[in-house]
């Protein structure tokens, strides 16, 4: 455990400050406040929040990382590339890139967390420090879990070294703790507010984030444990709060100025963050509106607007002409490398470089609504909606964050199909390849969640085999037993996790040895996790 390698907290310093033998008590000053008086751990509180929201951690130095630089190991080289967001990397969780998670999740994220949690228990009036810190930890554990499987836990936030818990039971840890958080918080007790980088003390918003988190990781377990789903789903609705009801209630990370800072790390250096074929298939003809960019070469007639938002064309080259100027894709691990014919991010995003970072939005929520209700996990009077309007709601939800509302009615009355064969239109055709209700609804997710929550979409690959995408051209044997099928309908031919990082197997190798045990498989990137093992199948589209 890295544990120790933290700032000695708020609260232990307070705790030593105060430490007396009952004489020294007979002097004390009454009117001196007391650890009982004040909650002293909101220092760790948003010291977790702040560096959780935007991938920052203490390095065993004593140093900050500084976001950017997790930023772009995990998210830029990792999720971006097993989402088919973007080229960036081939794909490989090398231990250069992965090591440097674990560090942070718990010689920083847990550290900090599980003390809040454990100080809180030991003082009274302490409850809302609990609330946060334990729906913080379940967000944050669960993105690290579902990187890469089983990981050690204790519900004893005291322990020092606890033994890996597999996924199924860290999910029922995660559902008991939001639903614990929700009862926790009381006005009439202190609450976090200057030192909350998410939402600057508001507890209406911490409710509504802690109900949301919860109908996600239900969504989650939907393929693996339908009933479990449905009365987790079916309670976070009711639960005190509600789900998140607004983009006024996304759960955002707010980037602090200071060098590495910031998504634009990794955007304006070695990674040229190329279009994939796969996004190209998704955008290319859906709703059904012209393309409006300004590549002049190689370029769909129709395409999503949102695209021409997202993409710049290849760079001009007069030397070499068919490279140039073109909106266009190549395989996310290409045996050839074409990157240079190829679109990528566009300055625009480029530019946008202190953005705040979403965590959860009400995008996300309006689309597990609608795959709940469709799928008939929840009734549309229990979700307040029927699936093709919380589905309407999703996607003029996110051309509003675009600045294009004005066109989402038009998009959303539109039959012509993407490549895959999937259309904007809810219920149209939907005995096409491609285009059934739920391969819409995700597609719509995965354009909707773009950029940020790239791992969101991994997860529903991994979960649902959508939406559609390309098989990797080269992918490493080393690093996983890969199919040789071809087959776009085989979960398995995508990423399912990360490896360990090599410190586990080498320093750590009796609890690695049972983590490994509790995944179910080798400690492969091809071993589906606990609620992927069902490896499902909801892909239709032509292969």
């Amino acid at each position: 455990m890295k544990a120790k390698h933290i700032i000695l907290s708020l609260l232990g310093a307070m705790s030593i400050g105060f430490a007396c033998t009952d004489l020294d008590n007979l002097n004390e000053d009454p009117n001196r406040v007391k650890d009982s008086d004040y909650d002293f751990s909101m220092a760790d509180l948003g010291a977790a929040l702040r560096y959780g929201s935007n991938l920052d951690y203490i390095l065993t130095s004593g140093d900050k990382a500084g976001g950017g630089d997790l930023f772009d190991r995990v998210k830029n080289n990792l999720w971006e590339t097993w989402s088919q967001y973007f080229v960036v990397w081939g794909g490989n969780p090398g231990n250069n890139l992965i090591e440097p998670y674990w560090t942070a999740n718990y010689g920083t994220w847990m550290a900090l967390l599980n003390g809040v949690i454990r100080d809180a228990d030991k003082n009274v009036g302490r409850e809302n420090s609990k609330a946060v810190a334990l729906i913080w930890r379940a967000y944050m554990l669960s993105t690290f879990t579902d990187f890469f499987g089983p990981v050690p836990f204790s519900s004893d936030p005291a322990a020092v070294s606890p033994d890996y818990m597999a996924v199924d039971g860290l999910y029922k840890q995660f559902f008991a703790d939001l639903e614990e958080a929700v009862e926790l918080f009381d006005p009439a007790k202190n609450m976090i507010s200057e030192d909350d980088f998410i939402f600057g003390g508001d507890m209406l918003k911490w409710k509504k984030f802690a109900n949301s988190l919860r109908f996600n990781l239900a969504l989650k377990v939907t393929e693996i444990d339908p009933e479990l789903a449905k009365t987790q789903m079916k309670a976070a609705l009711v639960a005190d709060g509600g789900l998140l009801q607004s983009d006024a209630d996304d759960v955002l990370g707010r980037w602090y100025d200071s060098w590495g800072n910031g998504p634009a790390y990794g955007m304006i250096g070695w990674n040229n963050f190329v279009m994939t074929t796969t996004m190209e298939k998704i955008v290319t003809g859906i709703g059904g509106m012209k393309y409006d960019g300004t590549a002049t070469n190689k370029h769909p007639e129709y395409v999503d607007p949102r695209a021409v938002m997202w993409f710049d064309p290849s760079p001009v080259d007069d030397k070499n002409p068919a490279i140039s100027s073109n909106f266009q894709g190549t395989n996310v691990s290409a045996t050839v490398n074409n990157n240079a014919a190829c679109a990528r991010i566009s300055q625009r995003i480029k530019d946008d470089n202190r953005r705040p970072l979403d965590q959860l939005t009400y995008i996300q929520t309006c689309f597990m609504l609608a795959e709940a209700v469709e799928r008939s996990f929840v009734s549309s009077a229990e979700a307040g909606g029927t699936a093709e309007s919380w589905y309407t709601k999703g996607v003029t939800a996110s051309f509003k964050r675009w600045g294009i509302e004005n066109k989402a009615a038009d998009y959303l009355t539109s039959t012509m199909r993407n490549t895959w064969g999937t259309s904007a239109k809810y219920g149209d055709n939907t005995s096409a390849a491609g285009n059934t209700n739920l391969e819409k609804i995700v597609t719509q997710r995965y354009l909707g969640l773009f950029t940020d929550l790239s791992n969101q979409m991994w997860n529903d690959k991994r979960r649902l085999n959508l939406p559609a995408m390309d098989i990797a051209q080269v992918r490493d044997d080393g690093y996983g037993n890969w199919p040789k099928d071809g087959d776009i309908y085989n979960p398995i031919n995508y990423y399912q996790r990360s490896i360990y990082p090599q410190t586990q197997s080498i320093n750590n190798k009796p609890k690695y040895d049972d983590g490994v045990s509790k995944l179910g498989g080798p400690d492969k990137v091809t071993t589906p996790l606990w609620w992927a093992s069902k490896k499902s199948n909801y892909c239709t589209s032509a292969k």
